[in-house]
């Protein structure tokens, strides 16, 4: 029922794990774990398989009311895995994840990273900076915002959403998916593969321009172009 919040600093020796686990789960220091796993993880109930000092996986049992997770600080996991996931209880109440400091889990020696901001039933926001680059990132739940001026580096970046909206400020609309074209753009020219999946409708509103790289639309309902794509 309480919160894990880190204000100072978390070095885990190379390929260990470090994992906050709670109602809230905030971090405004630094999380440091090179080749590993870190879980910034809220939730009402959840286990970790362990293997040695290696964390195999992490499985949550059920979700918590106003479930939260924020990181305004550093999570680092140089060739590892970075989670940030918020769990709601039911359809009710809603999860929330943020994202305004830096996650990185950039690929080391040949080891891909990852990166997952994803809020289970509820809002994920996202800005500030998420480099993974060479490897694989996620950013997902029932509603997305992606806010202008967000820096993603990556070979993959999946947005996986209800619905999406890509406009001129990204993340200003917190009733419903807001993507920035401007992100989008960026993260292209920082030769990110992006795949937009959304259950029900895709709009574009705002110009997207890009002369490299693959930008996929798939949608359970519509996509609706309503302002230019140049390639």
């Amino acid at each position: 029922d309480a919160s894990v919040i880190n204000m100072g600093t978390i070095n885990i020796s190379d390929g260990g794990y470090a994992a906050l686990l709670g109602k809230d789960v905030e971090n405004t220091g630094t999380i440091s774990a090179v080749r590993g796993k870190i879980y910034m993880t809220a939730a009402g109930s959840a286990r970790i398989n362990l293997n040695g000092n290696s964390l195999v996986s992490l499985t949550v049992d059920k979700g918590t009311v106003n479930a939260l997770v924020d990181n305004g600080g550093a999570v680092l996991a140089a060739g590892g895995e970075i989670y940030l996931t918020a769990y709601a209880a039911d359809e009710l109440v809603k999860s929330v994840v943020n994202n305004t400091g830096v996650v990185e889990a950039e690929s080391l020696d040949d080891v891909t990273g990852k990166i997952e901001v994803y809020a289970h039933g509820g809002q994920a926001n996202v800005s500030g900076t998420l480099n993974a680059d060479g490897g694989f990132i996620e950013t997902s739940g029932d509603t997305l915002g992606v806010a202008d001026g967000t820096v993603i580096k990556a070979a993959d970046w999946l947005i996986d959403p209800t619905d999406i909206t890509i406009e001129n400020t990204g993340g200003s609309d917190m009733g419903g998916s807001s993507i920035s074209a401007a992100a989008l753009m960026s993260a292209l020219g920082n030769s990110v593969d992006i795949t937009l999946t959304a259950d029900n409708d895709i709009n574009i509103n705002e110009a997207l321009s890009y002369s490299a790289n693959t930008l996929t639309l798939t949608a359970g309902n519509d996509i609706n172009v309503n302002a230019a794509i140049t390639l």
